[in-house]
């Protein structure tokens, strides 16, 4: 991967992770449509024969599909919006290292899963934390 991309993805990725502090399951399931469809035209996410390759299948798709609703489902029933937050948090940490390593695949590894667990995971834990409520 030449510099600019590397750049493109480490941006695109940290923002994947901050929206993924926000909604745990939207950024996902975004992210794995346009890795199937291809639709993201700065970046290559060939993910075929990567460690990332589950992520475009249909099965993928269609669970993250189903959990992007039912977060959104979940909104509005207090109780399971309260499991819902119990859940998010490390949830939401898991999947910014996760999406900022899908976007940064095919540069080194080192400078990958550190960019992801840095700063994916970081500013994702940092905007889940400053949006969950405290039931006392």
């Amino acid at each position: 991967m030449e510099a600019t991309t590397v750049i493109m993805a480490t941006l695109m990725g940290i923002s994947l992770a901050a929206a993924s502090g926000f909604r745990v399951f939207l950024p996902p399931f975004l992210l794995s449509l346009a890795a199937r469809l291809d639709i993201v035209w700065f970046l290559e996410l060939d993910l075929v024969g990567t460690q990332f390759e589950f992520f475009t299948s249909t099965l993928a798709i269609v669970v993250l599909g189903i959990a992007t609703v039912a977060e959104f489902a979940g909104f509005y029933a207090p109780w399971i919006d309260n499991a819902l937050d119990s859940i998010a948090t490390p949830a939401s940490i898991l999947a910014g290292i996760a999406m900022t390593a899908i976007v940064l695949e095919g540069t080194d590894p080192i400078i990958q899963w550190a960019i992801a667990i840095v700063a994916g995971g970081g500013v994702a834990a940092t905007i889940q934390s400053a949006t969950v409520r405290l039931v006392a």
